[in-house]
Order: C-alpha cells, then structure tokens, then sequence
C-alpha cells in the first residue's frame, strides 16, 4: 500500500515543482564576480586557521602526555583539561 502512496507523492511532487519553475518562480539577479572575490578573500584565512589549531592541538597535554584528567568537584562545575593559554608554549 505503501508505494503507490510514494509514486503518487513522487509524481505530485514532480509537477508541482516544474509548474513553480515554469510560472511563480522569479529569476536570481545578475551575478557580478563580487561574490567570487568575497569568498576567495575568507578563504585566504583557512590555512592560517587550520595552522593555528594544530599547534593548538601539539601542545595538547592530554593527547601527547600521560593522561592528565582533573576531576569535576560537583557535576554542576566544569572539567578542567589543563590546556589553556598558560600551556601555550609547551611542546613536547
């Protein structure tokens, strides 16, 4: 029963769309190459990112020490990982 219920949803579905493509849907505006420069210009940013966090993650103490866990005191507090800015520098 199940599949003549998706053909026909398939099917409505189908026309619906190419009758919205054909009469109500309005055409995009013209496209300069300004779009193209912005996102070329955030992407220069990527490697520089992906550069930081990576240092980031060498100087990680718990993945290249032993395990270094500090215990949550109640479950309401935050579980400390020993990784911030004053270990920023130590690379093993």
């Amino acid at each position: 029963m199940l599949f003549p219920i998706a053909a026909l949803n398939l099917v409505v579905i189908y026309l619906m769309e190419t009758y919205h493509m054909a009469y109500t849907y309005q055409k995009p505006p013209v496209l300069d190459d300004k779009l193209t420069k912005n996102a070329v210009s955030i992407l220069r940013m990527g490697p520089l990112l992906f550069l930081c966090n990576g240092y980031w993650m060498l100087n990680n103490q718990q993945i290249f020490k032993e395990a270094v866990i500090q215990m949550k005191k109640s479950t309401t507090s935050l579980m400390l990982s020993g990784h911030n800015w004053s270990t920023f520098g130590e690379v093993n």
